[in-house]
């Protein structure tokens, strides 16, 4: 795995490829999984209760102590509105975390802020221009209607309008996260060296 990393670090040519090979592979997955993530689901849910809970807390925890773990290490750098994103970005997951009954609708904020994630690394590795969030978030949210289409063409799934509201809020919370991780390291390097890993 390392000589991977290596060869693909040095390899500035092909990095673009290799985000672009893995954003379209997660999103064929995200596809090919429809028809079988109702059974999927279903074990999860047959789990106890606390179990699914822990576990779920778990991940979403995980993803949320990123954020705050990356502005600590440039702390000298952070400016107020950093902590006012940050503090949104934090409460607004929090909200949905309660808010969110069925645990398939949790699974979609960790999903889709993924693929955003992805996008926004293959954006950067393939321009040097600023990363559009805003486009991007559009491209997640045309992800997710797909994600949606699909599975109101299946028999044993239903696409949902409140699934695709759920897509585009774990994309623009995690767009949020990685502006402010780009922001920061905007201002800790230059505008000419920011970059995002």
């Amino acid at each position: 795995m390392a000589l991977f990393n290596e060869m693909y670090k040095k390899d500035k040519v092909n990095q673009p490829k290799l985000y672009l090979f893995l954003t379209i592979t997660y999103i064929i997955l995200i596809y090919a999984t429809s028809g079988i993530m109702r059974n999927i689901l279903n074990w999860v849910k047959s789990m106890p209760e606390f179990w699914i809970t822990f576990i779920l807390f778990s991940l979403t925890s995980i993803l949320l102590f990123i954020g705050p773990y990356l502005m600590c290490q440039k702390i000298k750098y952070v400016q107020t509105y950093h902590w006012i994103i940050a503090g949104l970005i934090l409460i607004f997951y929090g909200l949905c975390f309660k808010f969110l009954s069925i645990p398939e609708e949790k699974i979609h904020l960790a999903e889709y802020g993924l693929l955003s994630w992805l996008f926004t690394l293959y954006y950067k590795k393939s321009s040097k221009d600023p990363v559009p969030h805003v486009l991007i978030i559009v491209f997640v949210s045309l992800v997710g209607i797909g994600d949606e289409f699909v599975q109101w063409l299946r028999p044993n799934r239903v696409g949902d309008i409140r699934d695709v509201l759920i897509n585009i809020i774990a994309a623009v919370l995690a767009q949020g996260l990685l502006f402010l991780h780009i922001d920061l390291n905007r201002i800790k390097d230059g505008p000419l060296k920011a970059k995002l890993i």
